[in-house]
């Protein structure tokens, strides 16, 4: 990873100011389509930690970009993550949100892809398949 990316990934607060970024430069996929090829190589599952919802995600990060947030439902579009309930990829293997244990909530890996945040790992709705 470039040391301009570095500065990049630092300087970003949210993925809204990402998205901003990438529309006004343009990007709408290009090298991301090789990320979604390669999708399968990412899984993300739900937990639960002091009654909190834990994100916990392994495999390839594509970009610094990438993220992992939490949805309501599994119903939820993609663009509809609950604020400030998600974490950059890059930064670790598990996040604990601010959100309390209920059913039906759900766990996505984000990467940007034709113009938009796409989801391209989705857990079960909670409490389906619970991970530590």
């Amino acid at each position: 990873m470039s040391e301009q990316h570095n500065d990049r990934e630092r300087e970003l607060k949210n993925p809204a100011t990402v998205q901003q970024e990438l529309l006004a430069a343009g990007n709408g996929g290009g090298q991301m389509e090789k990320s979604a090829v390669q999708a399968g190589n990412v899984q993300v599952c739900l937990g639960a930690e002091n009654g909190s919802f834990k994100l916990h995600w392994a495999g390839p990060t594509f970009r610094s970009d990438d993220f992992v947030a939490l949805f309501a439902n599994d119903g939820s579009p993609d663009d509809q993550w609950l604020l400030n309930q998600w974490q950059w990829a890059v930064r670790g293997t598990s996040y604990v949100t601010g959100t309390s244990v209920n059913p039906s909530y759900q766990a996505r890996y984000m990467t940007w892809m034709n113009n938009r945040w796409t989801s391209i790992a989705r857990s079960p709705a909670f409490p389906d398949k619970v991970c530590g």
